[in-house]
């Protein structure tokens, strides 16, 4: 006989030879509607405890498979573009990687204060100056650069920028 949580529910083990009648008239003296139920409710309680239990588990493995392949994909992008896999990464501006043989260094670079600078020409990049210099901002990287890619100006298609969050 093996006891449970609950006082009055008890389980009993069968053998070969040893089960329990089959067709006999079940006599009410011994039965407890209230030990019945909660019995089912400690069932239910054990059942929904395991179920979540292993939610959590398979939520938490495709959580991190799902973020093992965005670092795959970031990784893939290191020799092609470095500063967009390092946005990827860190998942913020102002960092910029470094490949050196297999390994990548990400490096924070340090903000500084920059202006919008107005030209006459268009830039995929954003033109400023910093400490009266001409430069352009990298788009989603932040990082300055001293030279910019000119494109074609369109009414239509404006270059646009989030500045201050706006």
């Amino acid at each position: 006989i093996l006891r449970t949580e609950h006082p009055k529910l008890f389980i009993l083990g069968t053998q070969p030879g040893r089960t329990f009648k089959v067709h006999s008239k079940v006599s009410i003296d011994n039965l407890d509607i209230f030990s019945y139920v909660n019995s089912k409710f400690i069932y239910v309680e054990k059942h929904l405890k395991t179920q979540l239990t292993q939610l959590y588990r398979d939520i938490m493995e495709q959580k991190c498979a799902l973020e093992r392949q965005i670092l795959e994909n970031a990784l893939s992008l290191a020799s092609i573009a470095p500063d967009e896999m390092a946005h990827r990464i860190m998942r913020t501006p102002g960092y910029t990687a470094i490949m050196a043989g297999e390994v990548i260094h990400l490096i924070k670079c340090v903000p500084v204060e920059c202006r919008i600078r107005q030209t006459n020409a268009c830039y995929n990049e954003l033109p400023v100056t910093h400490q009266n210099r001409s430069l352009f901002l990298l788009p989603r990287s932040r990082i300055l650069t001293k030279s910019g890619t000119m494109k074609d100006c369109n009414e239509l298609l404006p270059t646009m920028y989030k500045i201050h969050n706006t």
